[in-house]
């Protein structure tokens, strides 16, 4: 009897009544105050997905904007991209996934053909690689490493290599054939904010690569519903009073007339992240009509973003302390704030103040 009472006693202690009992014992948001060492400066970059608008911008329109960013200087680059070994999942689970793959990856078997490297093989090279980083890269070490990149299902990071050869070293040798080639030089002039952003500035930047942190995996909550999920998610849509989308139509303008900073100014607006959650998230989250797709969709989103944060957090595990720039849509930068906010050695760095009308040197 009295071994059971105390344990009744410590489980009241463990578990105090009331209010108590809710409150959080260790609040994460923040830098640790326990921090001793340089903390990782993370700067969120909403955007819109460029490849849209490829008929009325251009990468000229986005050069100011790329100008403003090499002032932040970051050392990692992040980019909404699925990373090749997610890919490889969808490829093992087509009935989890359907159409997952077509959507998001590439198909990279011919380039794989050319180099004679499989995805476990790329990847490996590029490990090694980075773990021996040459004091002077040669040309042929690099085209080595894009055909490891391409065979790896990381064609963004094949790019950046490819960018850093010399014009006349661009050419079929050392695993990459005539169709990685072709790809690579088509690739580069597409106007996806992966290729337009994020490839070039890791560039301009000296950076060896970009971190592909997206995360489709969570799509296997849509397995069951197909289209009918999304016929509800219009309806939720439409419910709300729609007073952002004249503003972002406005936004979008902006750019197209070449006022990219503007636009990006309010892509990354605090007021912005809060009218996309009240249109779209807090719609959603209320859905009372069975089966709960708004909910679902929820659930879906924030399963995303958590993986795809924790994909930012395992990009920083190779330089911890670093300054990091994660590119990604605009509806995704509250969740990846907030969570990122919670990390312990993670100090979060407002966009905006690299977004602004003054000169790039006031840096």
């Amino acid at each position: 009897m009295r071994i059971y009472a105390l344990a009744l006693s410590l489980t009241w202690l463990a578990f105090p009544q009331g209010a108590a009992a809710n409150e959080i014992a260790v609040d994460l948001r923040g830098v640790d105050p326990a921090l001793v060492v340089q903390p990782s400066e993370v700067m969120v970059l909403g955007t819109a997905h460029l490849v849209g608008m490829s008929d009325r911008i251009d990468a000229n329109t986005v050069t100011p904007l790329i100008d403003q960013l090499a002032a932040f200087a970051p050392e990692i680059i992040t980019i909404e991209a699925v990373p090749g070994e997610t890919c490889e999942l969808f490829l093992a689970y087509p009935s989890e996934y359907p159409g997952v793959f077509e959507r998001y990856c590439t198909d990279v078997s011919q380039f794989r053909a050319e180099s004679g490297m499989s995805a476990s093989m790329g990847a490996a090279h590029i490990r090694g690689a980075f773990h021996d980083w040459p004091s002077e890269p040669s040309q042929s070490f690099r085209r080595q490493l894009a055909a490891a990149f391409l065979a790896a299902n990381e064609p963004n990071s094949a790019l950046v290599q490819w960018e850093h050869l010399i014009p006349e070293e661009r050419r079929p040798a050392d695993g990459l054939g005539k169709d990685s080639v072709k790809f690579l030089r088509d690739r580069r002039l597409s106007m996806n904010e992966n290729v337009q952003i994020g490839v070039r500035l890791a560039v301009r930047l000296g950076l060896e690569r970009v971190y592909a942190v997206d995360d489709h995996s969570a799509d296997i909550a849509f397995a069951d519903h197909g289209d009918a999920i999304w016929v509800r998610m219009r309806e939720i849509w439409a419910s709300g009073d729609g007073n952002l989308r004249p503003a972002y139509a406005e936004a979008i303008g902006a750019l197209e007339d070449g006022r990219v900073l503007e636009a990006y100014r309010f892509f990354n607006a605090a007021s912005t992240q809060i009218g996309t959650m009240n249109s779209d998230f807090r719609l959603a989250m209320n859905d009372g009509e069975e089966p709960y797709y708004g909910r679902i969709y929820n659930s879906w989103y924030q399963t995303r973003n958590l993986r795809m944060v924790s994909n930012i957090t395992a990009a920083i595990s190779s330089s911890p302390g670093s300054r990091v720039l994660s590119i990604v849509g605009a509806s995704h930068k509250a969740y990846f704030e907030a969570y990122l906010d919670q990390m312990h050695d993670i100090e979060l760095v407002p966009a905006e103040s690299y977004l602004s009308r003054s000169p790039v040197d006031q840096f």
